[in-house]
């Protein structure tokens, strides 16, 4: 996957090309293996784009996202996703994100991983080595965020070479966010608990399977609160 390493440059140029502008139109470019894409981060159009970014249509691509109309059915990840992703390029990152010292690359990465095409709904760095797998839902189902998790781990371990040239696209000279190559971290957001308290089995497993929970609520304004409970 190492020639598709041009569509993750070209997506960082263009967002720093025109960050001003998506900034007010909460909006990103975003790689992956087929090429760029431009994704809505705005509230009423969740992770609606355009495909097939080139340098010479961005800005004609910008002009049609304008356009896009809300979604027709109600998205709840996809509006979770789009306002923590604008959060942590355009605004202010919740505080988990803050304390672990995260380092947005990319979302939506769909990849082969034995035979099975698997997406991973955010990917990050820290600064102390770790690439960090990020999968997110809107109901709390640990078995399938788990197998999420666990899959899209073993496909960087299968691909080192790639994920490594993914961060140094987004690595300046002596960063500190770049990855050791081996540590891999995985988190799962979730809605929080109904009762409060989760139950013991549910700890045992998210301690198990070595993964940092976080917890979400709406706070009814259009935005979210959100619980660590790191392991």
């Amino acid at each position: 996957m190492k020639e598709n390493i041009k569509n993750f440059e070209l997506a960082k140029y263009l967002n720093l090309e025109h960050h001003s502008k998506l900034k007010r139109l909460k909006a990103h470019f975003r790689a992956g293996l087929g090429g760029v894409s431009l994704i809505s981060l705005h509230p009423e159009t969740p992770e609606l784009g355009e495909t097939n970014v080139t340098p010479s249509n961005a800005e004609s691509k910008i002009n049609l996202l304008l356009k896009k109309k809300e979604p027709g059915r109600p998205t709840p990840e996809k509006s979770l996703q789009a306002w923590l992703i604008q959060k942590v390029i355009f605004d202010s990152p919740p505080d988990f994100w803050t304390t672990l010292s995260l380092r947005f690359l990319t979302s939506e990465l769909r990849i082969a991983n034995n035979g099975t095409t698997i997406v991973n709904d955010i990917l990050a760095c820290d600064s102390h080595g770790g690439l960090w797998v990020i999968e997110l839902k809107s109901k709390r189902d640990l078995t399938t965020l788990i197998a999420q998790c666990n899959s899209f781990s073993q496909a960087i371990l299968n691909d080192k070479e790639f994920f490594s040239s993914l961060i140094t696209v987004h690595s300046d000279n002596a960063d500190s966010h770049c990855w050791d190559g081996e540590t891999i971290r995985k988190m799962i957001i979730w809605p929080e608990s109904p009762s409060g308290k989760p139950s013991i089995t549910t700890k045992e497993k998210i301690r198990n399977n070595a993964i940092h929970e976080v917890e979400y609520g709406h706070t009814g304004n259009g935005s979210y609160y959100f619980k660590s409970n790191f392991t």
